[in-house]
């Protein structure tokens, strides 16, 4: 680490703009987007089953790691057939097992990742007692170790611990590690409990069915347990450490609870108890939840229910953490909206729910769902199909984008790891006006229509680059005439930013931005000599960390992007018209590169990288023609198309969106301004134009994640 940069920043400022641009069009808001299915990864291929380490089948969910890996468990096949722990990265390269499972074991049935990064899970019927077994391992699959086995029941089918461990253990942030036994305990009907993370101190918090009549059981609508029965989910942690849950059964109705207690056991409470349904299941608050609560981020507590509700299918419903308020969201019907949600809800960065559904949808297989915390704009986002159907929850991965699997369905019906594609309006393009003033349009690709806001101006600062992270906002680089920089963290929605000034630094210019799905900012700077340096920069602290690289001679960084395998592009240019193209670990420093060319007439100008990894290269000529490559930096070969030429134009900017597609920005000597939606691996696109408008300038191009 050098120290070149030393840190000096202007305090934080939150401004707005507001001033619409002449000649701007304004677009309708669509109901709900468009989705399709990303096939990531399939399970049970042919070549697996004689694989030394084969990866297994039936994937039942995922969780999020580190630098947008995922970690999850198959339940069947692997090297012992009983299912294994895998690693893969969000954009589909090969599943890479980690840890098999024996018989012993039992079948894997939940995974968590804690803040050291270990591996915890459970096993509904692992252990010496089949009663369910928790267990550890590292995240590279190593040191697998039993944590805890359940103990054996009498005839009754109870013991002291409980029996059938259900949904991930929840650590706290003293790395007290809280789950749920679905049956077993001194009732027979389940519990919670506590464990330290090396598996001792376990201790049982709460047993369900407390006033349970001798004899009875969970289900016996004669007799139902008051404070619920047969947890199902596992806990979630509220902002004071109290734990919440559900039971499928229990209540009043012996439809089920929500609940809470507190983490060591004391004040347990009902805070919630689901109405009676009739013979076709049907009611009006929803009964049997099936699933793990989610705290959204209003604090509020939301989850799913498997049956009751008008249609007999099923609620999405919502409650305050007290018990009160509890409300009814959506209704499963069992036709395209889905029916029979099993698995928890996951929020976005904007508050928004997403969750799956077992049956109902266009090919009665389920449904891919969102919807918005107040209820509103529920829409059914994918029709699961050929055997699809999810009942593991999804989740968000770092760079906002939702994944999840299926258990069966896919290219091998052994099931498939998916990402949830939305067509996203969220393309903005980057106006500069010779006053300093600058302008952000909000731009949807499907219409061609757009709004916009309008700051400044700023006399003698000039925008020279812009960026979208994974949290929302949009990173506008700023240099003014004095060498210093500013970097804004916008919401482009309400016009609202805040912003960091740093610099001067002498003989050093900041020449361009991007955030990495780490919501990270990176800042490239570059000076005469060849030299760069690269900034690892927290928006919200206004702090940073860099490395320097060179000098390189004839070499200039004309550009940068960040991958969803966490490594930055770098690109180069050379005065012989050669290109470089790095693949940059900031946080080392250490990099891989490849060079290119030169080719006759070529000027590589641009580069970004798409949600499955593959990085583009856009390249201009002096007529007004491009070439994109399609760019593998695993192993330093490209495809590509050429399109034009286009006299008069010239193309200034390129980026991914979430849809798969490439957003190229094209100016012309008349102040107009072209942007092409291009699928690069077919060669077609489509495109708008807009303009002239005099004095204003379109100078860069991002889409959102």
């Amino acid at each position: 680490m050098h120290n070149a940069f030393p840190l000096t920043r202007a305090a934080l400022l939150l401004l707005a703009g507001n001033v619409l641009l002449a000649g701007s069009v304004l677009p309708a808001r669509a109901d709900a987007p468009a989705a399709a299915l990303f096939d990531l990864a399939d399970f049970g291929a042919p070549e697996d089953a004689t694989s030394a380490f084969p990866v297994g089948t039936s994937p039942a969910g995922l969780i999020a790691g580190p630098k947008g890996t995922f970690y999850g468990l198959s339940q069947s096949g692997g090297a012992s057939s009983g299912g294994t722990v895998f690693k893969v990265q969000p954009y589909g390269t090969a599943v890479v097992p980690l840890y098999a499972f024996g018989s012993s074991d039992g079948t894997p049935s939940s995974l968590t990742l804690s803040a050291a990064g270990t591996l915890y899970g459970t096993s509904e019927n692992g252990g010496p007692n089949a009663n369910g077994l928790l267990f550890t391992l590292a995240a590279d699959g190593a040191g697998y170790q039993a944590l805890y086995a359940f103990s054996a029941t009498d005839s009754s089918a109870v013991n002291a611990d409980g029996v059938s461990p259900t949904g991930a253990l929840l650590e706290d942030a003293a790395g007290t590690l809280y789950g749920e036994a679905r049956y077993g305990g001194a009732n027979g009907v389940g519990t919670v409990y506590s464990l330290h993370p090396d598996g001792s101190g376990f201790t049982v918090l709460h047993t369900f069915g407390a006033d349970l009549s001798a004899g009875s059981s969970a289900g016996s609508s004669s007799s139902p347990a008051t404070d619920g029965a047969v947890p199902v989910g596992g806990v979630i942690q509220g902002t004071g450490g109290e734990l919440y849950g559900v039971t499928g059964n229990g209540g009043a109705a012996d439809t089920g609870t929500v609940f809470t207690v507190h983490s060591d056991g004391t004040g347990y409470t009902v805070l919630h108890e689901f109405p009676s349904a009739d013979a076709n299941s049907a009611n009006t608050g929803g009964a049997v939840p099936a699933a793990a609560l989610t705290r959204g981020t209003d604090g509020l507590l939301y989850g799913v229910t498997a049956s009751g509700g008008a249609g007999g299918l099923g609620v999405v419903f919502r409650l305050s953490p007290d018990g009160t308020g509890f409300t009814v969201l959506h209704e499963f019907s069992g036709g395209s909206d889905g029916g029979s949600p099993l698995a928890a809800l996951v929020k976005d960065r904007s508050g928004n729910l997403y969750g799956t559904t077992a049956t109902g949808g266009d090919s009665r297989q389920g449904t891919v769902f969102r919807l918005a915390a107040d209820g509103s704009g529920y829409a059914a986002l994918y029709s699961l199909q050929n055997g699809d159907g999810a009942s593991a929850a999804l989740v968000e991965g770092s760079s906002g984008l939702v994944y999840g699997t299926t258990a069966d369905g896919g290219l091998y019906s052994g099931g498939e790891l998916f990402r949830v594609d939305i067509s996203h309006d969220s393309v903005h393009v980057l106006w500069t006006h010779t006053t300093g003033a600058l302008s952000l349009w909000n731009y949807n690709p499907a219409g061609g229509s757009f709004t916009q806001n309008t700051y400044g101006p700023y006399g003698g600062w000039t925008a020279v680059g812009m960026a979208d992270g994974p949290d929302g906002f949009s990173r506008v680089l700023w240099t003014n005439t004095d060498g210093q920089m500013s970097l804004w963290s916008l919401d482009n929605s309400t016009g609202v930013y805040a912003h960091f000034e740093f610099g001067p630094y002498a003989g050093w210019t900041a020449a361009g931005v991007s955030v990495g799905a780490d919501n990270t900012t990176h800042i490239l700077w570059h000076r005469a000599s060849g030299q760069i340096s690269v900034w690892n920069y927290d928006a919200d602290a206004g702090t940073f960390s860099h490395n320097e690289y060179g000098p390189y001679g004839s070499w200039t960084a004309v550009g940068m992007a960040d991958g969803p395998d966490g490594f930055s592009r770098v690109l180069w240019t050379n005065t012989d018209g050669q290109m470089s193209s790095w693949s940059l670990d900031n946080s080392t420093g250490v990099y891989a590169h490849f060079e290119f060319g030169p080719y006759a007439g070529w000027t590589a100008a641009g580069v970004s990288v798409g949600a499955d990894n593959t990085t583009h290269v856009l390249w201009h000529r002096a007529s007004g023609q491009i070439s994109v490559w399609n760019y593998d930096m695993d192993s330093g070969t490209f495809s590509h198309n050429e399109y034009g030429p286009y006299g008069g134009w010239t193309a200034v900017g390129m980026t991914d969106g979430p849809d798969g597609l490439l957003r190229v920005l094209w100016v012309n000597t008349s102040n107009q301004v072209s942007l092409w939606n291009l699928d690069n691996s077919t060669g077609v696109y489509t495109d708008f134009e807009f303009g002239a408008y005099p004095s204003w300038t379109a100078g860069a191009v991002s889409a959102g994640f």
